[in-house]
Order: structure tokens, then sequence, then C-alpha cells
């Protein structure tokens, strides 16, 4: 964590639990916080695309790494999943 830009902050519900674990297996680093940035944690678009697999099959939702490549943190990608569920319904 000491050569990341930004504060440790926890998730705070399941969703988010459940991207840090994908993105901990993906990127092979522990406690990531809802904050960091997946490019600064070591991740690049082979690694992003097998995160988008996983998100696809665990909440039916497709994300693109354009959607969240200004700001690339778990905060981000969980807003988008979250909209994409809303549509859903």
């Amino acid at each position: 964590r000491r050569n990341l830009s930004s504060v440790y902050v926890a998730p705070e519900n399941e969703i988010e639990e459940d991207c840090v674990k994908m993105w901990e297996e993906a990127l092979g680093v522990n406690n990531i916080g809802i904050d960091d940035d997946f490019f600064e944690l070591g991740g690049h678009s082979l690694i992003a695309t097998q995160i988008f697999t996983e998100i696809k099959e665990t909440f039916d939702v497709s994300v693109k790494l354009s959607q969240i490549s200004n700001k690339p943190t778990i905060r981000v990608l969980v807003g988008i999943i979250v909209e994409e569920l809303m549509k859903k319904i």
C-alpha cells in the first residue's frame, strides 16, 4: 500500500466485497481498498478483461474498460454495476 496514492477505504457492501476479491485474485495483491487505482495496483487491459468476464458471470452485467478509464476504482466500478442492475428491474 505504501506505493499507492490513495488512503485505504474498506468495502462497505457485498458488491464491493465481491469486486475487491476479484481484483485481489486477478492482481495478486491483498488489502485492496475501494478507492485504489487499478493501474497503480499493476493492472492492465488483459487483467481487466479477466475481471470483467468474472463480473459478467457473477452479476450478469457487462462493463467495459472505457467506462472506468478516468477513475479505475472499485467505487466507480460498483456504481456502474449497480446502475446496470437497476436497469434490469
